[in-house]
């Protein structure tokens, strides 16, 4: 009850943020152990792993599923942040895939969504939505998914994962938080409570103190044009 208390009551503090200028958020932060393991997990998936970029490579993007494609994206992304000769190839690499990967037959392309907003606000109330329109992740990680931390029967977070917007009716969020309690609506008729991170990738590890405040969803990554 705790848990959903959290969801859909009032508004609670935010987790403990970074200490100013720290580069670690996990071993800065005096916060829960869920908010620690959110951030190693965060950490870990957000990590260039060259060996399993390989292997989805030598597959062929065509033979993965939609899954796989979005994470060989985010491995070519990681890829880029890497200095010497591979970068401009990890580069061209993920113009091909944004393109495929914002397809008309992708589940990430953008689609159209209402948004209500305020504690009480919920799809199925009467009134017209505070905004509509085409919705889209501006980030060339995310597209038309969200970035979920998937929990355990306890409600500890195990798994990253991502979320396409082709699969839900609607999204109720919890207060503002580092990792938003949210509760996920499918269209087969499943929901799902998870959590939803403010700060993409590797945020929460540098950057100034704006930037790891969580007052906006952002993604920091050193990568030139």
């Amino acid at each position: 009850m705790g848990f959903l208390n959290k969801l859909f009551g009032k508004k609670s503090a935010s987790p403990a943020q970074p200490e100013k200028d720290k580069g670690n958020a996990a071993s800065t932060v005096d916060a829960p152990p869920e908010f620690i393991k959110a951030v190693e997990l965060q950490k870990a998936y957000w990590k260039h792993q060259p060996e399993e970029q390989a292997n989805l490579e030598q597959q062929g993007f065509n033979q993965l599923n939609w899954r796989e494609r979005l994470r060989l994206h985010h491995l070519n992304c990681l890829d880029m942040l890497n200095a010497g000769p591979q970068r401009s190839a990890a580069k061209e690499k993920c113009c091909q895939n944004i393109q495929l990967l914002l397809g008309s037959e992708s589940p990430f392309r953008p689609r159209s969504a209402m948004v209500w907003q305020g504690e009480s606000a919920q799809p199925e109330t009467e009134r017209e939505p505070d905004q509509q329109g085409v919705l889209l992740n501006p980030s060339v990680t995310h597209f038309g998914s969200l970035e979920v931390l998937r929990l355990d029967p306890s409600n500890k977070p195990i798994q990253i994962d991502f979320v396409s917007f082709d699969e839900l009716t609607g999204i109720m969020f919890g207060p503002q938080s580092m990792f938003r309690v949210a509760k996920l609506f499918f269209e087969d008729g499943r929901n799902e409570i998870v959590y939803i991170p403010l700060l993409y990738g590797l945020t929460s590890t540098f950057g100034n103190e704006f930037d790891r405040a969580g007052k906006m969803t952002r993604f920091l990554g050193p990568v030139s044009k």
